[in-house]
């Protein structure tokens, strides 16, 4: 895995309290993006068992962690600001949870968590609490992927389960994927709002009406220059991460596009 421009990384002090102390980690992308990454270790002391991960991602969805995000993104921002061109930070966001399991004991090979564990997986993944149907318990573990024996990674919507010691790699293009989906939401809908504000100018009356000469000239052209802005920074996304060699993460690129693509009503 290669970054054609690598993102800078910076490790921050955050007040998120949840289940003992956790750590932040800002990633800030060269095409106008920033990941802000929150991690608290699972309480293994004593054992976890795998069927109180739903539970815990529960309780963790509920902290709207969003609204804590923007607020210590907004004091970063405030920190970097010289280093950035039109600095400004978006309405949206987008936010994932990822579960990571280094260990599992006893040891147990993919197929045999999957087997094993399909219903706590499911559970995990929905943040739901209430037992789900066999179908729907079906419907989200079957998005998984595997390179080794031991190791699985089931992706869902707003999730992952990660189980692998070596999941370094699988976090960063989850990470990026996310952020590619973010992006993709933020062009939409700033070309959405442009076309709405230039089209109501097709119901006013031009002021002082001159023959020959179009009045939405230059409103053509500001569109036309976003239109064009957008296909860089979408290009600039889409470019910012090479996988060398196996092609097995590659297989990430082709969910997140489905859910890009679910998102944006398409099929």
């Amino acid at each position: 895995m290669q970054f054609a421009n690598p993102p800078v990384t910076l490790d921050l002090k955050t007040s998120a309290s949840w289940s003992g102390t956790g750590s932040l980690q800002a990633t800030i992308f060269d095409f106008g993006a920033l990941s802000m990454a929150y991690r608290w270790p699972l309480p293994c002391n004593s054992g976890l068992p795998l069927d109180q991960l739903a539970s815990l991602g529960a309780d963790l969805y509920r902290q709207n962690m969003e609204a804590l995000a923007r607020r210590e993104s907004v004091s970063l921002l405030d920190r970097i600001t010289l280093a950035i061109q039109r600095p400004k930070i978006s309405d949206l966001t987008e936010d994932y949870y990822l579960y990571i399991l280094e260990d599992i004991e006893p040891s147990l090979t993919a197929a045999m968590v999957l087997m094993k564990f399909r219903r706590e997986l499911a559970q995990a993944l929905t943040f739901e609490t209430s037992r789900l149907s066999d179908w729907q318990i079906e419907e989200t573990s079957s998005k998984c992927l595997s390179y080794l024996e031991n190791d699985l990674t089931v992706v869902d919507w707003n999730a992952a389960v990660i189980y692998d010691r070596d999941h370094e790699d699988t976090v960063r293009v989850l990470e990026l994927l996310n952020v590619e989906l973010l992006e993709a939401r933020y062009i939409d809908e700033t070309l959405d709002h442009n076309v709405k504000v230039y089209a109501n100018l097709v119901y006013k009356p031009a002021t002082w009406p001159i023959p020959l000469r179009t009045p939405y000239r230059r409103v053509l052209r500001e569109l036309t220059e976003w239109r064009i802005e957008s296909t860089l920074l979408s290009e600039r996304v889409t470019n910012a991460l090479k996988l060398i060699g196996d092609l097995y993460l590659s297989g990430f690129t082709r969910r997140q596009l489905q859910k890009c693509n679910c998102r944006n009503g398409k099929r």
